[in-house]
């Protein structure tokens, strides 16, 4: 198990690096803040939402509701000889890590204090 969840991938293939972007700009809708809190009844059949900037790209994907384990996956496409390579990370939010740390703490300084009231007894 890995302590940072993160994942990361590439992908090759004969399109060219502009296509790839018409395909993503077409398949993933615009970051709204409101989607956080209220579910629009249509999606108009984008699963993913987020920002594309020429060969780089930031998306996540769309629930109904809130889960922060839900992975923000970030990519970078490259121009081959042959096509494209799209390089890809995913991984958790930032403030996942802090809240998942924090608990952690908390539960160590507990383990540790009752081991040590087990001990001095």
């Amino acid at each position: 198990m890995n302590l940072f969840p993160y994942k990361s991938y590439s992908i090759k293939t004969d399109l060219p690096p502009e296509e790839i972007e018409r395909v993503l700009s077409k398949s993933i809708a615009p970051f709204k803040i409101a989607r956080l809190f209220f579910v629009e009844e249509e999606i108009n059949n984008e699963s993913y939402h987020g920002k594309i900037h020429s060969d780089r790209f930031t998306i996540q994907r769309i629930i109904a509701g809130r889960n922060s384990f839900l992975p923000i996956i970030e990519g970078r496409v490259f121009k081959t000889v042959k096509g494209a390579e799209i390089k890809i990370q995913m991984r958790l939010a930032i403030y996942t890590y802090v809240v998942w740390f924090t608990m952690i703490g908390f539960l160590s300084y507990g383990l540790f204090e009752v081991v040590k009231l087990m001990i001095l007894r």
